[in-house]
């Protein structure tokens, strides 16, 4: 019996220090596969929502609803994308938005801990767009320093599913307050 008690304390133990090493809010409580090894690999977007706000007030927001985006006032745009993560740290994405096709490239890295954002090491990830090319134009930017860079809390990670939000807020030099929040959802292709 006292085995049994000492048995069931250390895997009591154990489970709560590995759901402490989680890193997003809903990532899975032990996982076999590193965070890199669980985002490499193709995935496609299955669930977008955006909103931009003006001073507090609401003024645009878009959100995925099944293969079309929808837009504040109603109107849908036929809309897919997918990405893939390579493990060398470089990425892909192909979105198709009211038939036109634009082709994302970049690089990619998990960002460390941060006390000030309240984010623990890995938990964030900066896509670092290098070019985009669609029918019209094509452009390829040097690095991060050009402004196509974005940094994503990722909310889960796991090996079928990402969640990923993106939050700024800025004021203007006639000092009107911006912000604008995007939470995307991936799925494993």
């Amino acid at each position: 019996m006292k085995k049994t008690i000492i048995y069931t304390a250390s895997l009591l133990v154990a489970f709560s220090t590995l759901q402490g090493c989680k890193k997003g809010e809903e990532d899975p409580g032990l996982s076999l596969r590193s965070r890199k090894a669980r985002l490499t690999g193709e995935w496609t977007v299955t669930s977008y929502a955006a909103k931009e706000f003006e001073d507090g007030a609401l003024y645009y927001s878009q959100t995925l609803e099944g293969a079309s985006l929808k837009d504040i006032d109603g109107d849908l745009v036929a809309f897919s994308q997918d990405f893939t993560f390579e493990k060398d740290g470089t990425y892909s994405s192909t979105q198709i938005e009211d038939g036109v096709t634009t082709t994302y490239k970049g690089n990619w890295a998990f960002l460390g801990k941060s006390k000030s954002a309240e984010l623990k090491k890995k938990e964030a990830i900066l896509l670092d767009e290098t070019s985009s090319t669609n029918p019209t134009y094509s452009s390829t930017h040097s690095n991060f320093a050009d402004g196509y860079a974005m940094a994503y809390e990722i909310v889960k990670l796991s090996n079928k599913e990402i969640i990923m939000k993106y939050n700024i807020a800025v004021k203007d030099s006639d000092l009107t307050n911006y912000s604008e929040e995007l939470t995307i959802t991936l799925t494993k292709k």
